[in-house]
């Protein structure tokens, strides 16, 4: 019994990760189980088309779990969801950079019933393509999910003349990649335009370097850039509370 639980546990932690990360062999095995665990979640997905509620009971019902190659997700933060709920109200045209699961995105289209977001993702994780069948079938007229960098996709908004009242940039930690994320995003603001930064980290009175590390230290530095050339102005900086050690942050404001 133990070793039928244990295989179970190890098959839904399964990810592209592990697949990445593995040799050869190992690599042509995982690749081939997530293949097959996963033609079992889109049964499961098909079949429970609109009878969960939200992404949370959604990803239960899939076996899809936050932890190990998974990355966090804005509500395992109720500080930061009520946040972004709540300034997200009076937007109607909101875009995402960086999608993951689609619980950001879950969020701003709760939030207010005639708001429409335009998410973008790399696609990376296995389970991206099911956050999307989720939300598509929720919100069909008022959700869209582009796949690919955000430097590729971005210019192609831009084409379209796109202006958004907010932008969420929550994608690559690199730095290179969000200041090409903030210089593409001023082209589709204007001067009211709400410009949200996540894992901004920066120096408070409770400030302490344990909690700067690769995951912030892109965009913070990023940011803070952006504050010194005056091209964005900060409206607020916002420090929420976890179990974790690398506490989650986030700054916003204008572009000037």
């Amino acid at each position: 019994m133990k070793f039928f639980e244990r295989l179970k546990s190890f098959l839904l932690r399964l990810d592209n990760l592990k697949v990445q990360k593995s040799r050869l062999v190992l690599k042509i095995l995982y690749f081939l189980m997530l293949k097959v665990v996963n033609i079992y979640r889109w049964s499961l997905a098909f079949f429970n088309k609109g009878k969960l509620s939200n992404l949370n009971e959604y990803f239960s019902l899939l076996g899809i779990f936050w932890y190990g190659g998974n990355e966090g997700h804005t509500q395992q933060v109720p500080q930061e969801t009520e946040f972004l709920k709540d300034i997200s109200k009076q937007k109607k045209k909101i875009l995402e950079i960086g999608f993951n699961g689609g619980h950001s995105s879950e969020t701003f289209l709760e939030s207010n019933k005639y708001s429409n977001v335009d998410s973008i993702d790399i696609g990376f994780h296995h389970y991206v393509k099911f956050g999307k069948y989720f939300l598509k079938n929720k919100f069909p007229k008022r959700f869209e999910l582009f796949i690919g960098k955000s430097s590729y996709v971005l210019p192609k908004l831009i084409e379209q003349k796109k202006t958004y009242d907010l932008i969420f940039i929550d994608g690559s930690h690199l730095y290179e990649d969000v200041v090409i994320d903030l210089e593409l995003s001023k082209k589709l603001s204007n001067k009211d335009t709400l410009i949200i930064l996540d894992d901004v980290y920066l120096e408070t009175e409770n400030f302490s370097e344990i909690n700067v590390d690769s995951h912030n230290s892109g965009p913070t530095k990023a940011w803070l850039e952006y504050l010194q050339k005056n091209i964005i102005q900060q409206k607020g900086f916002l420090e929420f509370s976890t179990t974790n050690t690398n506490k989650r942050s986030i700054v916003f404001g204008n572009f000037i």
